[in-house]
Order: C-alpha cells, then sequence, then structure tokens
C-alpha cells in the first residue's frame, strides 16, 4: 500500500515540498538567565556537597563536608626556602596549626612559623627542645596550648603557645601517638606489650579501653576519633564522666582491613 503522506509526525502525515527538505543538527542552546529556586536551607547555602538536592553553591565558596563529599581550594601558595630547619628524611616530621602560628616537630625541636595573617611568609623559630635522645611523634592540640607526645623515652610535654614554657603534662604519662577531644587526651599506650590499648584521660586516672591491635593513627572524622590499628580502624565518641572518672562510651568498629604493612602507611579514606 502506497503512503499517503512524506513523514509522519505524533502520528499526523505531513507532505514535504521538492527541494525544501535538508538533514541538519541542532544549534547550541540560547544562553539566558534563569532563577534557581532553593527550597531546602538544612545546614545553610553554598555547602559543597555533590549529592545535596539543592546545589546553587558558587566554586570560590565551597568548604569542606562530612564523608568526603566536599572540597576546599587553598586560596594561595607559594615557596620558601627556611633558613632555620633543614630538610630531615630520617624522622616524621608533625605539625599543627593552632592560635595564629603554625608548629612544626622535626626530632627533638618544636619550631613556629610567622604569623598566618602575615603580609609575607618567613622564617621558622626553634621555640622548644625536648632533649638530646628524644623525639616528638605527635603534636596534639590540647585546651589552648600543645601537648608533644615522644613515645616511652619522655613524658608529654605541654607547650604554651606561642612562646612556652615546656612543662611535663602528667608524671608517668607515655605516648607516641594522641589526640584532643572533649578537653581530653586520647591517646595509645606506648609501653612493650601494651600498644593494644586505648587511654583517655578523665582529670584522674586514665581510663582504658582493650582495642584488636596496636594502635598506630589518630584522627577526627564526623564529630568522632578515627583510631587505626594494624589490622582495623574504629570510632570513639563521648567524653569523660568526672563523677566516675571514666569515659562515657567505647569504641566501635568502622572498618577491617585486616593487613600491616607499616605505621606510617595509613591514610584515613572515610568517605
Amino acid at each position: 500500500m502506497s503512503a499517503t503522506s512524506d513523514v509522519i509526525i505524533g502520528g499526523a502525515g505531513y507532505m514535504v515540498a521538492p527541494g525544501t527538505y535538508s538533514r541538519t543538527q541542532d544549534g547550541l542552546a540560547e544562553g539566558r538567565t534563569g532563577r534557581v529556586a532553593v527550597h531546602d536551607f538544612f545546614g545553610g547555602q553554598r555547602r559543597a556537597y555533590q549529592l545535596e538536592r539543592d546545589r546553587s553553591w558558587d566554586a570560590p565558596g565551597i568548604g569542606p563536608a562530612y564523608a568526603g563529599q566536599g572540597v576546599e581550594p587553598w586560596p594561595f601558595a607559594t615557596t620558601h626556602a627556611d633558613a632555620v630547619i633543614a630538610p630531615v628524611t630520617t624522622v616524621r616530621a608533625p605539625h599543627l596549626v593552632a592560635g595564629n602560628h603554625a608548629y612544626l616537630a622535626v626530632g627533638r625541636f618544636l619550631y613556629r612559623s610567622v604569623a598566618l595573617n602575615a603580609g609575607s611568609w618567613g622564617g621558622f623559630t626553634q621555640v622548644a627542645d625536648v632533649g638530646a635522645g628524644k623525639t616528638i611523634t605527635r603534636i596534639v592540640y590540647y585546651r589552648g596550648d600543645l601537648l608533644l607526645c615522644c613515645g616511652t623515652g619522655l613524658d608529654v610535654q605541654r607547650f604554651a603557645i606561642p612562646g612556652g614554657p615546656l612543662t611535663t603534662f602528667s608524671a608517668g604519662l607515655t605516648a607516641r601517638v594522641g589526640i584532643g577531644y572533649a578537653r581530653q587526651l586520647v591517646y595509645g599506650d606506648p609501653t612493650p606489650g601494651n600498644e593494644e590499648i586505648l587511654k583517655l584521660t578523665t582529670g584522674a586516672t586514665p581510663d582504658t579501653r582493650h582495642l584488636d591491635a596496636p594502635v598506630v593513627n589518630m584522627g577526627l572524622h564526623e564529630g568522632k576519633i578515627a583510631i587505626a590499628t594494624r589490622s582495623s580502624i574504629w570510632l570513639l565518641g563521648g567524653e569523660a564522666d568526672p563523677t566516675t572518672n571514666t569515659w562515657t562510651q567505647d569504641p566501635q568498629p568502622f572498618f577491617t582491613h585486616g593487613v600491616w604493612n607499616a605505621d606510617d602507611d595509613f591514610l584515613f579514606l572515610l568517605s
């Protein structure tokens, strides 16, 4: 049966005049102003959430977000040849920003940067020395000061920012890794044979929790402490109870990798 029309569009037949048909592609969409309707103001505006329903944030204003969904661009970067700190490849260099300065530990020495709001960068200044044969393994922010963990070789030292003095935090308290949380110090026992014991200061005798393997690293994740052992990652919230001198929560298992390579191989990929 012969067709009664040249083309059928939407069920209707149409005739095409000879010589008027040509095959082309759609051009670029017309650029015009528009309006974005934001209905969900939970958490405020300009949140860099990839899964946000109402995404109307601008790139210069994005900030960090939970679960690894957001990023924060550093506004400026430069290079500086420091005349005080020599390159060191034999020990790790823990660092921390506290107050209006950045602090860096190399071996036995603690260094302080120029003020973070200074017009230009300058050399670091040595502000503390924990002694010959000692090594600062972690810097912890604690109630406006810094705690310097030095392993079993020295009691944890307290440094009053920005310029000292340096004093013993608590006699007999040693730590290799630790973190400040809920105005207390949470740390791993560095004593040989006790490396899987997590300790938490309470104002009196530290409380303890036994984990599955030696504690090797700590960080903060979604308002809790992420504790990496040689075989697992745990999450801990809570706070110290001054009445019973105990910690109010127990560590909860978060992830088990099962294989340990070295203490400095851990990256917190908590997303």
